[in-house]
């Protein structure tokens, strides 16, 4: 697409589209047709080599798109090492929430096995504090007879 259509698109109203078409009216200088752009830079209409974008455009280009392409490669190195770290760091957390757990289950059977313990301790606690009594209350028998027999002497 030339530049006066490229250009003749893009305006925004009628009065800018005229003044760009009075830029860009043909103007003939030593036999060659000549057009001249918004920016009053003019360029031979049959050489379009000549309208080329400057080499270092394309170098800086070329530069951009080499740094593009390494940066891509950099991004996806690291995601990848992000993404071992990640895996590491869930395999640790897995082995030590085993770990945690199996000690809990150590725990666990400990604290039932104390408790068992500590019902056990209680149930022979009360059987002798029931023997117990009934030894006080054997005694208290025998101590009542001495008295009655003691009062019976005097």
């Amino acid at each position: 697409m030339s530049d006066q259509w490229r250009e003749y698109l893009i305006g925004k109203n009628a009065a800018e589209k005229a003044d760009r078409d009075k830029d860009h009216a043909e103007q003939k200088r030593d036999g060659a047709i000549i057009v001249a752009n918004d920016n009053r830079n003019v360029y031979p209409d049959a050489a379009h080599e000549d309208r080329k974008k400057p080499n270092w455009v394309e170098k800086g280009t070329l530069v951009v798109l080499t740094l593009t392409l390494f940066a891509a490669g950099y991004a996806g190195y690291e995601a990848h090492r992000l993404a071992d770290s990640t895996e590491m760091a869930i395999g640790d957390a897995r082995r030590v929430a085993e770990g945690q757990s199996k000690d809990t289950a150590e725990s666990l059977k400990i604290a039932r096995d104390a408790a068992d313990a500590a019902t056990t301790a209680a149930d022979t606690a009360l059987k002798q504090a029931a023997a117990a009594e009934k030894q006080v209350a054997v005694m208290q028998g025998q101590l009542n007879e001495m008295r009655s027999a003691r009062v019976k002497t005097h």
